[in-house]
């Protein structure tokens, strides 16, 4: 830029740095394409460990959890927490779903009872 505003830039010199320009905008394409290139086979990578995750699943049957009621006492709170947060986390399941677990973990107390009139089910 500097060049094409002084008035005795010669000719050469204009071309010479207009090949500069054009080599950079090369190399800039170039690496630009590599980086898309390595990104999308990350990607890729990350989404064939992920279907083959699901592939390897387990070929016997564990028995079934119950969860453990939570009363509401804090000292409680995490042995519950520690159970329910896989549910609480599945991103398959519906919410409703996830809220009827809720509510069959939650031990019966009055507060319970306001959870049934406040949430439609």
């Amino acid at each position: 830029m500097n060049l094409l505003l002084q008035e005795d830039t010669g000719e050469e010199e204009l071309d010479k740095e207009m090949q500069s320009a054009d080599e950079y905008a090369n190399k800039y394409k170039r690496m630009s394409l590599y980086v898309r290139k390595r990104v999308s086979a990350a990607i890729k990578v990350e989404e064939d460990s992920t279907s083959v995750m699901h592939i390897n699943k387990r070929k016997f049957q564990l028995p079934t959890l119950e969860f453990k009621n939570f009363g509401g006492e804090v000292k409680d709170w995490l042995t519950f927490w520690g159970q329910f947060k896989k549910t609480d986390e599945d991103m398959e399941m519906d919410d409703a779903d996830k809220f009827q677990y809720l509510l069959q973990a939650a031990a019966p107390t009055p507060e319970r009872g306001r959870w049934l009139r406040v949430f439609p089910l």
